[in-house]
């Protein structure tokens, strides 16, 4: 059975929460904004690094009109859950998919009475519970457990670019 630090554990009650709020705003058409980690999100087709950098680290969207239509949250291959929509961020107003980790969103705001409303704001594990690593230190993998032929096998994996950023994604973040 997975252990799992209070880190994780509080995490993954904050994406589950999101998770709901999120789906039950889409059931009753309920229009909102999200703030997000811009280092959780993508884009599609990819932004200029002059875009990307008019976002800042944290960006927010209103999810209303073509953009809440176009909403859906949904679970990668990992078991990673992602919230994407259209957004029109081109040169001349053509559509953009952004595609959000759960785990990136800090904030669902509602309008309400001309107000905005917070009614999700995720608090960082690692202040809450002072964690560096989300994983357990007895369950960390260290470089006498590997025999020589695994040890060659990980650095042969480790040198395409390609696979040491699909490892350093699966890194729990701080």
């Amino acid at each position: 059975m997975p252990r799992y630090t209070p880190s994780q554990a509080h995490e993954s009650a904050y994406d589950g929460l999101c998770i709901q709020l999120l789906s039950i705003y889409r059931q009753v058409g309920r229009h909102f904004s999200i703030i997000c980690d811009m280092q959780k999100a993508t884009f599609d087709p990819p932004l200029s690094m002059e875009n990307m950098r008019q976002f800042g680290s944290m960006s927010h969207f209103i999810i209303s009109g073509a953009t809440f239509e176009s909403f859906e949250l949904y679970k990668d291959p990992l078991e990673r859950y992602w919230a994407q929509f259209l957004v029109g961020l081109g040169a001349s107003g053509e559509s953009v998919r952004v595609r959000v980790r759960i785990s990136g969103i800090y904030q669902i705001i509602l309008h309400i009475q001309g107000r905005e409303i917070a009614t999700f704001t995720r608090i960082d594990s690692a202040a809450v519970f002072g964690e560096a690593s989300g994983i357990p230190k007895d369950a960390r993998a260290k470089e006498a457990d590997f025999s020589d032929d695994e040890k060659e096998s990980l650095r042969a994996i480790l040198s395409s670019t390609h696979n040491r950023n699909v490892f350093e994604n699966l890194k729990p973040k701080p």
